[in-house]
């Protein structure tokens, strides 16, 4: 298994931290951010 990102986010769901070791674009990153928060 491969660490793609790490995100740190708040209870409102606003990122604190985010360190991506993959390549992904702004738009896949708003992406994810969001899939994380609602899951």
């Amino acid at each position: 298994m491969v660490l793609s990102f790490i995100l740190i986010q708040n209870r409102q769901g606003k990122t604190r931290l985010a360190k991506w070791y993959a390549p992904y674009n702004d738009e896949e990153k708003i992406k994810l951010k969001g899939e994380v928060c609602s899951s």
